[in-house]
């Protein structure tokens, strides 16, 4: 092996995470408010910059994160038509839903991951307007789900049941000291 004949170590990528984890954190906490909600009463919303790029991340808790149980946690992508103007469809109110059953639980974490662009919501409306119905964010953006994966490190979760509706792809999420211990379905809002 080559490695071997000249005396290179072979590293993984998890192992790289989980350097960069301890050694190199892209995070920032700015900011903190508490809110009450009808979606599950009180809640904390802790606002974190990503030094990296620039863009700012909100990550909604709910109750006390114990480290010996699983934590709900739902990774959810923010889209301008069903979460803040209520359009009818199947996935309206996945995120007060989930509001719902983390507020049911008495903890939990909400992950708000903004479109990338800075342009996001208005793209959303224009390219809705010329007959495209999803979110901009879905239309060849990528989700920042390393940034979530930082943030719910920071705030002492570990194992986790993760609320959604897709199958999970938990890309390197043992770096961060991360783990899906099980999966919980969401429906939109019944009201």
């Amino acid at each position: 092996m080559l490695a071997e004949a000249h005396s290179l170590k072979i590293g993984a990528i998890r192992d790289l995470s989980a350097y960069r984890r301890r050694h190199d954190n892209d995070i920032v906490k700015v900011a903190e408010t508490r809110f009450s909600s009808r979606y599950g009463g009180d809640w904390r919303a802790v606002s974190y910059l990503n030094k990296a790029v620039g863009s700012k991340t909100v990550a909604l808790v709910k109750g006390a994160i114990s480290a010996g149980e699983p934590t709900l946690v739902r990774m959810h992508q923010l889209d301008l038509f069903r979460d803040t103007l209520g359009e009818i469809g199947a996935d309206t109110g996945l995120l007060q839903n989930a509001m719902r059953t983390i507020g049911e639980a008495a903890s939990g974490v909400i992950v708000l991951i903004n479109p990338a662009r800075p342009d996001a919501l208005t793209r959303t409306v224009e390219m809705r307007g010329s007959g495209w119905s999803g979110n901009e964010a879905d239309h060849g953006e990528l989700r920042d789900y390393g940034i979530g994966a930082q943030i719910l490190a920071e705030l002492g979760v570990h194992d986790m049941i993760l609320l959604s509706n897709n199958p999970s792809t938990p890309v390197a999420l043992a770096g961060y000291g991360l783990s899906i211990v099980a999966e919980r379905p969401l429906t939109g809002l019944q009201d």
